[in-house]
């Protein structure tokens, strides 16, 4: 069990994994003892059925960090490749990210974007956005890059395409580049 106590009225309590919110001193204890007198943990902390959780109906067992399944692949190509392909590059990313993924909560959804643009040009992608930028501010950093390195123009306008809908108002999926160019694989996070 962890208690983060901020005062009387503020308690944040984590119990087997499972985020129980903010609660009173008194709640917290009154639930507490409820739970210690062998009453299930459902029945002792009921307002946990209303978390939006993949795994509602065994509330014992929801994962302490996010997975490989937090992940969802797009590709910001020129040309989409053949699905045996996506496949293999799936499988690859989620090898690749797994630790990334570990290190999060398990509600967390990342948003991984597919392109083949050189390494260079996604730290300078990866200086330029800000996870907190509105639509214009993205557009903007995306015309900078453009200028600094004209020959991914075309690469670089399909990204913001794919990127732009996770910069709308109460979007904050962590979002990672992902280039297949170099043989290694490189990526870098955006939060």
């Amino acid at each position: 069990m962890l208690l983060v106590v901020y005062g009387e009225d503020e308690i944040l309590a984590r119990i087997g994994g499972v985020d129980l919110g903010k609660l009173t001193f008194d709640e917290m204890l009154s639930k507490f003892e409820t739970y210690q007198n062998d009453v299930s943990f459902v029945e002792a902390f009921p307002h946990l059925s209303t978390i939006s959780s993949p795994v509602r109906h065994s509330v014992n067992a929801l994962p302490v960090a996010a997975t490989p399944a937090n992940l969802n692949v797009r590709y910001a190509l020129i040309e989409k490749p053949a699905a045996h392909i996506r496949k293999r590059n799936e499988t690859q990313i989620r090898a690749c990210l797994q630790k990334v993924v570990a290190a999060l909560a398990p509600q967390t959804v990342v948003e991984v974007v597919v392109t083949e643009i050189s390494v260079d040009a996604i730290r300078l992608l990866a200086t330029l956005i800000d996870r907190n930028f509105t639509v214009d501010e993205l557009s903007s950093a995306f015309t900078a890059a453009s200028k600094q390195l004209s020959k991914f123009k075309r690469e670089f306008k399909r990204i913001e395409e794919v990127i732009e809908p996770f910069f709308q108002v109460k979007n904050t999926s962590p979002i990672v580049l992902y280039s297949k160019q170099d043989c290694n694989s490189y990526y870098k996070l955006i939060l």
